[in-house]
């Protein structure tokens, strides 16, 4: 019935998906192939190099610098986020004694 309602287009679409055995008849695993296919894919790599341009803004706290980082860090899918965000953060800071403390 979905499809019906979806149109032309949406089958178009739906003949070029593979489904385990049955699948193809269930609600949901059919919703879940559309979402795979019509939702943006992240690009990790430039996620990353986003990251790691980032630098602390002349009227940004540090308090805010570091959440802005961990904000940003989360699209990355790194492994040791909280490394990276204590990396970043020492690299970028502006404030050479805060720097030095950590």
């Amino acid at each position: 019935m979905l499809l019906n309602f979806a149109g032309k287009d949406a089958i178009e679409v739906f003949n070029t998906f593979e489904f385990s055995a049955g699948d193809d008849k269930k609600l949901d695993k059919v919703i879940e192939q559309f979402e795979r296919y019509c939702n943006p894919r992240k690009n990790v790599v430039f996620e990353r190099y986003q990251f790691w341009k980032i630098t602390q803004r002349d009227s940004e706290t540090v308090d805010q610098f570091v959440t802005r980082l961990k904000n940003k860090v989360k699209s990355c899918e790194y492994t040791s986020v909280d490394d990276m965000v204590r990396d970043k953060f020492v690299f970028s800071i502006q404030d050479l004694t805060v720097k030095k403390d950590c």
